[in-house]
């Protein structure tokens, strides 16, 4: 099973299901805050010891081979595609989030998960 979750953050009001279709399109979204992708990317190479890098993405499959996250970036938002992961791993992915306080978006459910300035999740925001 495949399942996908989006990194951004914004400065403005925005719907989050048109900030990730957009930003899946390509397209640089006003409103939005430009990342620190190096250090969000050295922390993901920290968290996952083994992930390849390849032009534009970021690839780990996990020890047992059972699953797989693919990373890809623009300067405003980092992308999660995953590939069977455990909840140990999806949790990482998320602790990589909290760590830069990023809202934890969700398209499957079309849910924003804010963060605290202390990284601890916080309710959805409609967002």
């Amino acid at each position: 099973m495949s399942y996908d979750i989006s990194l951004w953050q914004q400065s403005a009001s925005l719907e989050a299901e048109e900030v990730y279709t957009q930003l899946s399109d390509g397209q640089a979204v006003d409103g939005l805050v430009p990342l620190p992708i190096d250090e969000i990317m050295g922390c993901l190479r920290k968290e996952f010891p083994g992930i390849e890098e390849n032009p534009g993405t970021l690839d780990w499959d996990s020890p047992d081979n059972k699953g797989a996250v693919q990373v890809s970036w623009s300067p405003q938002h980092v992308r999660f595609d995953c590939y069977g992961l455990s909840t140990k791993y999806m949790k990482k992915l998320t602790s990589v989030a909290r760590e830069f306080g990023l809202p934890v978006y969700d398209p499957q459910r079309n849910v924003r998960y804010e963060t605290d300035p202390k990284g601890r999740e916080q309710p959805p925001s409609d967002g």
